[in-house]
């Protein structure tokens, strides 16, 4: 599972980085895309030629070409030997005229970089730029030319390769399939588990079906159906359920449904970023049954709400009573941190019940951090018991002791409510016991 995680924080990181370059790469590159074409054809890399695909191809003199390109190859490099707080500002728009280069010439503006020495993390930038322009032609070049990556420990040159295969896969799934079957095994970095984690995203993204029956073609463990679930796009959620619940239930028809559970959840992760109307429409529309409905709620994540308190009732209305109290608590944390005031509010106004306990427990703890005194009239609300006794201790351990007058206030509290401490003012043998009980 934190396997999963980790290759979608990077395909987040790598999201983030396409939208920071904006559209106007795109639309500069698509109306050069016939002499993107005319040009790959020259060199001897397929091209696609569907009905809107021109063959014409607009020349410019051989020599004015070569000219440009050296002169943007010194330009980037100049740039790449700007102290890096400088250059920011300036590589954006000198890395603008790559939308403009076919894969032939990219590659020779590498080689005139290499000619002009510049720095390997300015080649490396170059390299990330054009893959995210052309990257069937930064992949194809790459398979067929002797000319190697940056030198960057292998890192900058797997990300490169990943960021190609993602780019691509997602756009024409097929294809790229079809350039990772005929190239894997020419380097590892083709067929390294990121690149498969990767391609696997783009396909995921285009396509769940094929996503879910590459798998095992990948050589990718069954627990990688989490990548895909929260990998692909809004309106292919319910079909990629539909394959979630195939795929988990061939796999073991008699089993643990943990695959299916898991799937769930990472799905829940990208819904959470939704406006709550739109995702509580859309798990109406799943159709999720008990055990599933337990599985989504575990993986929404409270980092990405945008309205804890709808979430909160939604599960206290969902699931049955204390079903959901772990998460609760974690929502309502995330909103009294954000809003102590408005979460306060809404938790006076609770009915009695597991919920407004839940929430009642996370209230106290974040008072306990400045304000003991709030924070022990919350904790007082509790029914007696073992959550109510674990709150109070949670209060005395973070009581702020700045000077005599506030560890004697400490103290009075733990005697009050029969916290054992010792001769140092700390609780004896403490242990955080303030869980859910």
């Amino acid at each position: 599972m934190k396997t999963s995680i980790s290759i979608s924080v990077a395909i987040l990181a790598f999201a983030a980085w396409l939208g920071h370059a904006g559209e106007q790469h795109i639309r500069t590159a698509r109306e050069a895309r016939a002499r993107l074409l005319a040009d790959m054809a020259r060199a001897g890399i397929p091209a696609d030629t569907g009905p809107n695909t021109s063959k014409a191809a607009t020349k410019r003199p051989r020599d004015k070409e070569r000219q440009d390109i050296r002169a943007l190859a010194a330009s980037l490099a100049d740039c790449f030997r700007m102290p890096a707080g400088e250059r920011a500002s300036v590589a954006d728009e000198r890395l603008e005229s790559l939308s403009a280069l076919s894969p032939a010439e990219f590659i020779e503006l590498i080689a005139a970089l290499r000619s002009e020495k510049c720095p390997e993390d300015g080649l490396d930038t170059v390299f990330y730029s054009f893959s995210r322009i052309h990257p069937r032609g930064i992949l194809e070049f790459l398979a067929k030319s002797p000319l190697e990556l940056p030198d960057t420990g292998g890192v900058g040159n797997q990300n490169v390769i990943n960021g190609s295969i993602f780019m691509w896969s997602r756009e024409d799934p097929e294809a790229a399939l079809e350039w990772y079957r005929r190239h894997k095994d020419k380097s590892p970095l083709f067929s390294s588990p990121e690149a498969k984690n990767f391609l696997l995203s783009g396909v995921s993204l285009k396509s769940p079906a094929t996503a879910f029956r590459i798998l095992g073609e990948l050589g990718l463990p069954a627990g990688s159906v989490s990548q895909i679930m929260g990998s692909i796009r809004p309106e292919s959620r319910l079909e990629g359920l539909a394959e979630l619940r195939a795929f988990s239930k061939n796999r073991d028809p008699d089993g643990d449904d943990g695959l299916l559970r898991n799937g769930i959840s990472s799905l829940a992760r990208s819904i959470s970023y939704q406006d709550f109307p739109d995702a509580e429409e859309w798990i109406h529309s799943a159709k999720l049954d008990p055990s599933e409905l337990q599985a989504f709620v575990g993986g929404v994540e409270e980092d990405n709400l945008k309205d804890n308190r709808r979430w909160i009732e939604w599960i206290d209305r969902t699931l049955p009573e204390g079903a959901g109290d772990g998460k609760i608590r974690e929502l309502f944390r995330g909103w009294a941190i954000s809003d102590y005031r408005a979460a306060g509010e809404w938790l006076d106004a609770q009915p009695e019940g597991s919920t407004r306990n839940t929430s009642i427990q996370a209230y106290a703890e974040i008072l306990s951090q400045g304000r003991p005194l709030d924070a022990e009239k919350w904790a007082m609300m509790l029914p007696p018991g073992e959550r109510r006794d674990g709150t109070l201790r949670t209060i005395f351990q973070n009581w702020p002791e700045t000077d005599d007058t506030s560890r004697a206030a400490a103290r009075a509290f733990a005697e009050q409510h029969g916290i054992d401490i010792g001769e140092d003012g700390s609780e004896d043998g403490s242990e955080d016991e303030s869980g859910d009980k």
